[in-house]
This record gives structure tokens, sequence and C-alpha cells, in this order.
């Protein structure tokens, strides 16, 4: 007997959704090209195609326009969709990624064909929902709901203006809607065995909720709706269904696939605002969220505790962190003693001196987390006399640099290498991801090719020099323990783009990239710089022999003595890679032909 095909993720996913071949379609303006001429014509494309590695979602606008971006890194253009992946990709950070996005082309919001029509004709809509998950929006209008699916909780907000999403808020105005609702899955309150194992804070997950139906209201204040918030009530589900595992309740769409038959009741539910409730909790936020953070328990740690150790007893004896603190309920004193105070966290100690962290403000607005010393006497004023038992201690400082598996402690000792906060793309990247960067680089180093010998094939090669330009700043990032030549960026005229490539370093690297001038190279401080792993020398001119000697010296060197005032000389590994920007293109440095240190 032939053995049965296996029905495929995308086959699946269809028929659980109720997707069929005539239903899955809407109709977009598409060029049609006529003996006439060029002409836009309404055509019926797929909704949901099916791809190699999962399913493709089409996105497009209220007019029926399909949103186009481009294609690969070519100037071919294809249209915008997301790609829910069969096989979700697990980042470096341990977090999934089920979803696969374009880079760079915004946040744009999914509109079931039914809102469309209702967009067209003006129609009067009483309720309009939103809800993370494009299938989730689509399931969910497909039994009647006007609800518009977003891509994450965070991208209610247009990018660039931070208001609400104007295609959001066009359908909204135009359909005098009455009431809008924020509709989130039944796991909105819980917590998960990644936080209970890895001991993160346990109010994290419950707050980020929160604070979506906060920026939700926000977002709507300056407008005459009435706000709610609303999330599917799992436990009322599972008390009515014993036996019943909470995933089959979890998002909206899992409702409707679950409960089949009971779909119009189930939405029916959903837009009313009297009823007692079976399958969801509501709260009115127009006014207040109050109702919304109570709700979550986080106005109360030893609440919070009892309201999840009942539901996750692996809890119970075990000490956690809620906003920052450490706790662990106290069972004969009925209450959860402080274990760490959150503000511990923020200071720590080398050997004999303390450190705080603290966020200073860059050029570029962005907040930069550095470490400042701090006086025991100033902590105990500010603390308490027993607030110092609490802060972590250290042996020695180290020097590892790493961007893709930073470790801030090792061996007990504390990493001033500094952490960025963005991890490299698992997919194919191209140039048209990066069309800011790319002008930039080709702007400054060009494309004039350059001959060399491989030294360990002996095989004569030729590269040009945006492409050396490119595998450097990849090596920057990729391997930032490696040395490399002391990058010159040598020109006479003013606004020819040396002082954007040293601030993009600063932006790629964060705190990592120092930008000093003659002066600091001088001086015997060298905290704020021996530790980086690129220092930048903005100087028309290094004028003083000494200057450049350290300068070659230390592009080389395997230690660097760090030097702070007022503080022991600490020996540490060097990583340092020098950049001199100078006007002065003809004695800004004396080398020889044989130099093989500059670049």
């Amino acid at each position: 007997m032939p053995e049965e095909k296996k029905s495929s993720y995308f086959k699946e996913r269809m028929d659980l959704l109720g997707v069929t071949q005539e239903n899955n379609k809407i109709a977009i303006w598409k060029n049609n090209i006529s003996p006439a001429g060029h002409e836009d014509v309404l055509t019926e494309v797929p909704i949901f195609r099916e791809l190699p590695e999962g399913i493709e979602i089409l996105v497009y606008t209220l007019e029926r326009s399909t949103i186009r971006i481009e294609k690969n890194g070519s100037r071919m253009k294809k249209d915008f969709g997301i790609v829910r992946l069969e096989k979700p990709l697990v980042k470096p950070n341990g977090d999934t990624m089920k979803y696969r996005i374009p880079k760079g082309a915004g946040t744009h919001p999914f509109f079931p064909p039914g809102l469309i029509e209702k967009f067209e004709n003006k129609t009067d809509i009483e309720t309009l929902f939103l809800v993370e998950g494009y299938f989730k929006a689509w399931k969910a209008a497909m039994h009647g709901a006007d609800i518009i699916g977003l891509s994450s909780i965070t991208h209610m907000k247009d990018k660039d203006t931070g208001a609400l999403h104007p295609d959001i808020l066009k359908l909204m105005l135009t359909c005098n809607v009455k009431r809008m609702t924020w509709l989130t899955d039944g796991d909105a309150l819980d917590i998960t065995q990644k936080e209970l194992t890895d001991a993160l804070d346990l109010s994290k997950r419950p707050r980020q909720f929160f604070n979506s139906a906060m920026t939700f209201k926000t977002l709507l204040d300056d407008y005459e709706v009435e706000k709610w918030f609303t999330h599917i009530d799992t436990d009322s589900i599972l008390e009515r269904n014993p036996g019943m595992l909470r995933e089959k309740v979890k998002g909206i769409d899992d409702l409707l696939i679950t409960f089949k038959g009971k779909e119009k009741e189930i939405i029916n539910e959903m837009k009313g605002i009297s009823s007692p409730s079976i399958y969801f909790q509501k709260f009115n936020i127009t006014y207040g969220t109050n109702k919304v953070y109570s709700h979550f328990h986080l106005r109360d740690v030893k609440e919070f505790y009892l309201f999840h150790v009942e539901r996750r007893p692996e809890l119970k004896n075990k000490e956690f962190i809620f906003n920052g603190t450490r706790y662990q309920y106290d069972e004969d004193k009925l209450e959860c003693l402080v274990k760490i105070p959150a503000d511990a966290k923020l200071y720590f100690r080398v050997a004999d001196d303390y450190y705080k962290f603290v966020k200073l403000p860059n050029q570029y607005k962005q907040l930069e987390l550095v470490f400042h010393g701090r006086k025991k006497t100033t902590i105990t004023d500010d603390h308490g006399r027993k607030f110092t038992q609490h802060i972590p201690k250290y042996e020695a400082f180290c020097n590892v640099p790493s961007h893709n598996e930073f470790q801030q402690i090792i061996e007990n000792c504390f990493n001033v290498y500094s952490p960025v906060d963005h991890l490299p793309d698992d997919e194919e990247c191209f140039e048209s991801d990066f069309p800011a960067i790319r002008s930039l680089l080709y702007h400054i180093f060009g494309e004039k090719s350059v001959s060399y010998t491989d030294t360990e094939t002996k095989i004569k090669k030729e590269h040009s020099t945006v492409e050396l330009a490119y595998d450097y700043l990849q090596l920057l990032y990729r391997k930032p323990e490696q040395k490399l030549p002391i990058l010159c960026l040598v020109s006479r005229e003013n606004n020819t783009g040396k002082t954007t490539f040293a601030n993009f370093l600063r932006m790629m690297l964060g705190a990592n990239v120092a930008i000093v001038g003659n002066a600091d190279m001088v001086n015997d401080f060298n905290a704020h710089w021996a530790t980086k792993s690129v220092v930048v020398c903005d100087e028309t001119k290094i004028d003083k022999q000494i200057v450049l000697e350290k300068i070659k010296s230390l592009s080389t060197a395997k230690k660097v003595f760090m030097n702070a005032k007022n503080r022991a000389q600490v020996e540490l590994d060097c990583f340092i890679k020098f950049v001199l920007l100078t006007n002065n293109e003809e004695s800004f440095i004396t080398a020889s032909d044989d130099d093989i240190r500059y670049w």
C-alpha cells in the first residue's frame, strides 16, 4: 500500500484557518500594459502564498495598492509581505523569530478584505479591533469582526512620527469608529518557563502587556472614541472545559478553531460591552488604566506572588525578581522579604573600589551605559549602611571584546568592554538594505582597484577599496580582538565625510569607540579610551612625535596600562584600532614606504 503523502505546513495552516481558494484573494491595483498603453487594473491575487520556508502573507494599503520594496539587492521591486516560518529561527540571545519581515521597509498593518470594502464605502464601524498577528486578524474577520492585524505590539505607531499609524487613523476617521479595542492573547497574565528557569524579572512580561494598553490609550487620547483593553479569559474557559490545554485557547484564532460552531457567539461576545463574558476580560480604559494595572497584579509584590504561585507551583519557596528587586516569600511572616534591592545592580566593587552604572546622553540623544567611581560613604548615605552587602564584588578588571556573545563577568572579573544593543540578522544582506551607509562608504573609500598577493596561497588577488572597507567593518564587528592597520582618512577639504564616518563607527560599536584629540593622547590619564575597540584621533595634524610613536606602538601592542585619576594603574589586554582624521595631506604623519601599519 503506497505511503500517504504528508500534508504541507501551508495546507495544514490554511485548513485550520478555513482559508480556501475562494476567500484567499484580494483585488489589487496592478499596472497593465496594453496596446492602448499603461493602465491600472484591479487584479485578484492571493493573500497567503506557499513558500519553501513557510507562508508569505501579502500586505497592502487601504487603497488596494501593494507596498513595493527592493528585491534582494537589485533594482527590481517586489511586493511587501511577511513570512510565517515553518521552522522558527532561534537568535543568539535565545529569542525565537517566527516571522521574517523585510528590513528597512517600515511597519504596515494588515487589513482583511472586508475592512477594505468598508473603507471604500465609508461604512460606519461600531468597534474596531487591533490584534497582534495577521492570521488572528484574518480568522476573526472571517467570522464578522472588524479587525486590524499588527506585526508586533509595538507597531501601533508610525516609526517616524511616533503617532498612531496613519493607515489605522485613516480607517478610524473614514468609518466613524465609535470604539477602539486592543485585543491580546490569553497568556497576557502569564509568566513563562524561560523566565522561571533563567531567573528573569517576572514582572517584565505582564508589564509589557500593560504598557501596550497604556500606549494604545495615549495614541487615541486626542480622538473622540471609546478605548478598551481586552484579553482572552483563558482561566474562565479552562474552568468550563476541564482537561483542555491552554494553548488551544491562547489567541483569537485558536479560540475560534477550538470552538468550531460557536464562532458567532464568540465574536458577538467580543464586540459586546455590557453582557457577562465567558471568553474575554474587558476593561474600558477611556479615562484611565488603573483597573488594568491592578488586573496584572503589578501594584504589590505579595499580591503578584500569591497570584502566580497558584498558577506556577514551582515558584513556591524560590527566590524571584519583581521590578528589579529579588524577593523570597516567608511562609511564617506571610510576606515577601527583600533579598537583593533593585538598586544594588546599579553598583559593583572591583578589589577595593566601588563603581556605579550611569546612563549618559550622547550626541545622538541616545543613552549610553557607563560606570563612574563612587565612595562607600556616598553609597551608604544614599541607601543605608547594610546596602553595600548586596553589591556584587569582583577580583579585578578584564578587557574581553565580543559583540555577539558578550559576557560582563568572566571568572569573577568585571569586563570593561561595553555590550552593543544590536545583534546580526540571520537573513542575507544586500546593499539596498543600507543605502545611507553604502553611499557613505563609496564616497569615502571609492572603487579604486587594489592588487595584492595572498600570504597563504601566494595567489595574486584584486579588490576594490570599498570592498576592503566592508571587510574592515566586518572584522571590527565579528572579530574585535583582531589587530588592523591604522586607518588614515586624509583630505584637505572640509565636509568630505571623515567625521561622519567616525560618528558611524560610534553608532555601530557604541561606547567601544572613543573620539579623541592630540591632547588626549598626550595626557597620562587614558581610562576613557585605553580599553576601546576603536580610537578615532580627529586632528588636523599629529604634531608631537611622542603621540605618533604611542599610536604606532599601541596599534600592535598586546597590553595597555589603564590610568584613571585617583585610581591604581591597571594592565589590560589591548585591542585598539586607530583611525586618524586630518585635513593635512602633506605632513600629518611621518611614515616610510615599507611601513605596513597604515592604510
